[in-house]
């Protein structure tokens, strides 16, 4: 590991998207860095960053950002969401198609915002009150309003048919996913890998529900095509796409419906999805992953795909 320059230690959020970085540092701050071929650091350029920039149209305030694979966007004090970088499928919820190399605000969203998760091509947000509004790419119904529509439209969408309000958001390439009510969870989208969780492999243009959890689901994750979840009492269950054994339960068969990751028994407490891999962190402070690793990526100590936890080396004691 190395560390970023110019952030120190005021770090607040942070987020990776494709190919570029972005964080909210103390002060409410946005700064990003990496490719800017789609004008994804919000700096007015095109221009790649090997240190982090400033994003100057986001103004002091925003408390948390997220980022897709061409695009950011930042969530704000006041519940207002601003979004920059590539925007051909109306990633940033604006009026018009194309790349914008500084913030913009996104249309039709209402302004008590507390809630924000991006996928590849669509972002949704949530209101305090738990209703959700998404924009961006809608071809396989990602937005979950009644529609797939592959003819992307300007501005934000409300989600229709959640069962209750959403306390948590997380979207995957072309699919999203929701923690509502006191904990069940709900997905919509692309579902040809089962990624939405309910046991079939069609797509959802309104939201269903994974079989077979609990009701008292404490996080969820997506990562390209498929799904990880942490329940009450920490155990892990995924479900989807499993080429690269990213759903840990010891095997690379697709899965419609949640499986548990046995080997992590109930132990843990925080849980993180990338592209094609999982990590979650155990209780007592021991970070564990699985899934795709030709780059490293587990941090095991090996280029060898994991189908199963394997323990992240080199962290030292919690």
């Amino acid at each position: 590991a190395v560390d970023v320059r110019g952030l120190g230690s005021g770090v607040l959020a942070l987020a990776v998207g494709g190919q570029h970085t972005c964080v909210v540092v103390e002060g409410g701050t946005v700064r990003c860095w990496g490719d800017n071929s789609l004008a994804q650091l919000g700096n007015n350029t095109t221009m790649a960053a090997l240190e982090p920039v400033d994003v100057p149209g986001a103004g002091t305030n925003a408390v948390t950002v997220v980022s897709g694979l061409g695009h950011s966007c930042s969530l704000h004090a006041g519940g207002q969401v601003m979004c920059w970088g590539e925007n051909n499928l109306f990633q940033l919820g604006g009026a018009y198609a194309g790349k914008a190399p500084r913030p913009v605000p996104v249309l039709g969203l209402p302004a008590n915002l507390t809630v924000l998760a991006s996928g590849a091509n669509h972002t949704c947000a949530a209101t305090a009150d738990g209703e959700a509004w998404c924009w961006g790419d809608n071809t396989y119904g990602a937005l979950g309003n009644g529609l797939a529509n592959p003819t992307p439209e300007p501005g934000a969408v409300r989600v229709r048919g959640l069962s209750g309000p959403v306390r948590a958001l997380t979207a995957g390439l072309s699919h999203t996913c929701a923690r509502v009510g006191m904990g069940d969870l709900e997905c919509w989208g692309f579902n040809r890998e089962g990624q939405l969780g309910d046991d079939t492999a069609l797509d959802s243009v309104t939201p269903v529900r994974p079989v077979g959890l609990s009701s008292t689901m404490r996080q969820v994750r997506a990562g390209n095509s498929f799904t990880c979840a942490l329940d009450a009492e920490g155990r892990v269950r995924c479900w989807g796409l499993n080429g690269d054994g990213q759903l840990g339960d010891g095997t690379r068969i697709h899965r419609a419906a949640p499986v548990e990751v046995t080997a992590l028994g109930d132990d843990v407490v925080d849980l993180s999805a990338g592209a094609t891999s999982t990590c979650a962190v155990m209780r007592d402070g021991q970070v564990r992953c699985w899934g795709a690793n030709a780059l490293g990526q587990l941090g095991d100590g090996t280029q060898s795909d994991r189908v199963e936890p394997a323990v992240v080396q080199g962290l030292g004691a919690p």
